[in-house]
């Protein structure tokens, strides 16, 4: 059950957020898109082990928030997983999880998924 704050985010200041900072999407599955809808990014980085010697590497992954209602393909409400697709804009990102970190997860107050994606086209 989401607390009240989450209620009140949800219904006041995420769509301010959506407006002003959101990006238009699509989530593909197995070549079947979702109609376009508005998420929020932020970019994370990741510290990953690069092979055997050793080498440490900064790894930037892109985190969308996805409301769950707007995930819906082919008229049925979908959860988001790993292999799926985002389509942001001309650029096509494989949602996959991230050093220990699940590929989706869902967001504190129930209402958004949170993707963790990787650039692929």
């Amino acid at each position: 059950m989401p607390s009240y704050f989450d209620q009140a985010f949800e219904a006041a200041a995420a769509p301010l957020f959506d407006q002003w900072f959101g990006t238009t999407v699509r989530l593909r599955r197995n070549g079947v898109d979702s109609d376009e809808f508005t998420a929020n990014w932020s970019t994370q980085e990741y510290q990953s082990l690069g092979d055997d010697l050793g080498i440490y590497l900064t790894v930037k992954k892109r985190v969308y928030r996805l409301l769950k209602t707007d995930c819906v393909i082919g008229g049925v409400q979908v959860e988001p997983r790993a292999g799926d697709y985002l389509v942001d804009g001309s650029e096509t990102l494989e949602i996959t999880p991230v050093e220990g970190r699940p590929a989706v997860s869902e967001e504190a107050g129930a209402y958004r998924w949170l993707v963790r994606t990787k650039r692929v086209a």
